[in-house]
């Protein structure tokens, strides 16, 4: 029997083949003979590392064996959330080595695509939502398989960190100010989707408001530091309009003190994704104290 997979030995042989809808249109068609989903309206959704298409009022995630923890850290995530505008798992299996997901859809459009034609008074009803849910997802139960050491994960990002950001000065000297001694006194971990970018949130407009409706893709999840779920927000949401970045906190519950300001502007050098590239692209500042002020005013 033919495969229904293509055989790729590499990231970057997938990447070739990742948008070409007719590569898995197969394999998805065989999924919904599986779990009795309807094939005949299949619609591709064209974000993200992995396959992902539409059925109705269901979603089918591809994913490829070189990034199984994905799937993992997905899976583990969604499964016991409660009472949150996430997607909810309805089956779960494997195909010729590439285990997938089915889950529900959430309603929305991605907030990129509606931030830039937000007025300051609806960005900042949003990040006020965004941190009343951050606050929600942070109360979820622990999930065991998510857990992690905290102090190896956050050493690993401070002794790696002037590499990973490959700044010039005046940054390089900053980066090493900020992180040196840095160390997190012991805390509760929390669930964290830790990848809250503009294309994971999805918005509605109702007669009186944009509303915060979905919050997709939990891949990179995992149990953490709260202050860490901020790092994104800031960085696609905030930087270089603190009014926006406050009522993120007044909606999550944190006073806006110094100190809290202080650890969460250190934590934005810290995620494993986030370059500080990725903050000055958005808004260009001169220096640390510059960035300092472009998140708090």
């Amino acid at each position: 029997m033919a495969s229904l997979l293509p055989n790729l030995s590499s990231p970057a042989d997938y990447r070739r083949v990742h948008t070409d809808s007719s590569t898995w249109l197969p394999t998805v068609t065989a999924i919904c003979a599986r779990h009795d989903l309807d094939a005949n309206n299949l619609e591709r959704q064209p974000a993200g590392t992995h396959v992902v298409f539409r059925t109705g009022s269901h979603i089918i995630k591809l994913y490829a064996p070189f990034w199984l923890e994905d799937f993992a850290a997905e899976r583990a995530a969604l499964q016991p959330l409660r009472g949150l505008p996430t997607p909810e798992l309805v089956a779960q299996g494997e195909i010729e080595g590439w285990p997938y997901l089915v889950m529900t859809v959430v309603p929305g459009t991605p907030a990129e695509e509606i931030w830039p034609d937000l007025t300051g008074r609806e960005r900042i009803d949003i990040a006020q939502q965004l941190g009343e849910l951050m606050r929600r997802l942070h109360r979820q139960r622990p999930v065991a398989e998510l857990a992690l050491d905290w102090d190896v994960f956050l050493g690993e990002r401070i002794s790696g960190a002037e590499e990973f950001h490959a700044a010039i000065e005046p940054w390089h000297g900053w980066i090493r100010e900020r992180l040196t001694d840095f160390h997190e006194p012991p805390f509760s971990p929390v669930l964290l989707h830790a990848d809250i970018t503009a294309d994971h949130v999805l918005l509605s407009r109702t007669a009186q408001e944009w509303r915060i409706t979905g919050l997709i893709d939990f891949g990179d999840a995992m149990m953490g530091h709260p202050f860490y779920e901020f790092i994104a927000p800031l960085a696609f949401y905030c930087f270089g309009d603190p009014p926006v970045s406050r009522a993120l906190l007044e909606g999550y519950g944190l006073d806006l003190t110094p100190e809290v300001t202080d650890r969460l502007t250190t934590y934005c050098l810290l995620h494993k994704f986030g370059r500080i590239g990725v903050f000055l692209a958005r808004h260009a500042v001169e220096d640390g104290a510059a960035f300092h002020r472009a998140l708090w005013g």
